[in-house]
């Protein structure tokens, strides 16, 4: 009895193990698996940083550029699976999230300090065409979810751009000096925000901005029939609205709970926070009408 027991679990193990091992050797081109991303040091240690780094190898999924991960070549994420920054640095690049193989997630290590920029001193041309563009640009189907997670976007008309029926959830972030939107939802986007800094919208900064003139400078901006929910996030120092409500959803399109919206021409526009709850109701006129729980006016 005990023989046949063994014999049966010595079974279990090779069956498990042909299954894996099929499983490894399948050459599926929606494959979802994690990709790295240097920054602006070199993580594998291979001497090779940025472009550079894209091409060596497909067998360590490790890139220099985001692009180039969420690609296909060398066993890039292709659309499908997590994207994560190892280490620490500017990445000169607008990045585009189609979701079209899968749920995608962008996001930096702990620790790590990633930022999307538009400006580097001394790039000249490459400036001027970089500021012409958004940041994170995302435009995924409606049965896709994309993360954006522990990430800075800097510079840009647009720091994140979400467009179509796209279902995107922003954590953790930061999103300054854009001159248009620090986060701009379109469409009929659905958008969480949590925990993120969304400042100085309207105002570039770094070496050689161009185009420094807000257009139209809100901080947080929803179109089209996008809905969202904002929580546990501060909007400041933006040229115009902070948080700007244009869906034609009409008031209950947005969701406002512990939002610190300050210096901001004005703070909130169609949009009441309610204390404690979701969605907030409010008209354009009583924007600074705001909870005392919410830190605002102060």
């Amino acid at each position: 009895m005990r023989n046949l027991a063994r014999f049966i679990m010595l079974a279990c193990l090779v069956l498990a193990f042909a299954f894996l091992t099929t499983s490894w050797n399948t050459s599926d081109v929606s494959a979802n698996h994690p990709v790295l991303v240097e920054g602006e040091r070199d993580f594998d240690g291979d001497g090779l940083i940025g472009i550079d780094e894209n091409g060596d190898s497909a067998s360590d999924q490790v890139f220099g550029t985001i692009t180039a991960a969420l690609g296909t070549a060398n066993a890039g994420a292709n659309q499908n699976g997590s994207v994560v920054v190892v280490t620490s640095g500017r990445f000169l690049e607008s990045v585009n999230i189609t979701g079209a193989n899968g749920n995608v997630t962008l996001e930096a290590a702990p620790g790590v300090s990633a930022t999307i920029e538009a400006v580097r001193a001394g790039d000249g041309a490459n400036n001027t065409t970089r500021q012409a563009l958004p940041g994170i640009i995302v435009n995924s189907p409606a049965n896709r979810i994309v993360n954006i997670r522990n990430m800075n976007s800097h510079n840009w008309t647009d720091g994140i751009q979400i467009m179509g029926a796209s279902r995107v959830i922003i954590d953790n972030c930061r999103v300054e000096n854009n001159t248009n939107f620090g986060i701009h939802v379109l469409g009929s986007a659905k958008v969480t925000v949590s925990n993120s800094t969304i400042a100085s919208s309207g105002f570039r900064s770094g070496g050689a901005p161009a185009n420094n003139t807000p257009n139209p400078g809100i901080g947080i901006g929803f179109e089209g029939s996008s809905t969202g929910t904002i929580a546990f996030s501060t909007v400041s120092s933006s040229a115009q609205a902070g948080v700007s409500n244009k869906s034609s959803v009409g008031k209950k399109a947005i969701g406002i709970l512990s939002v610190n919206a300050f210096d901001n021409n004005p703070n909130f526009d169609g949009i009441k926070p309610v204390k404690g709850s979701v969605p907030a109701i409010a008209d354009s006129d009583q924007d600074d009408d705001i909870d005392s729980t919410d830190n605002n006016n102060r």
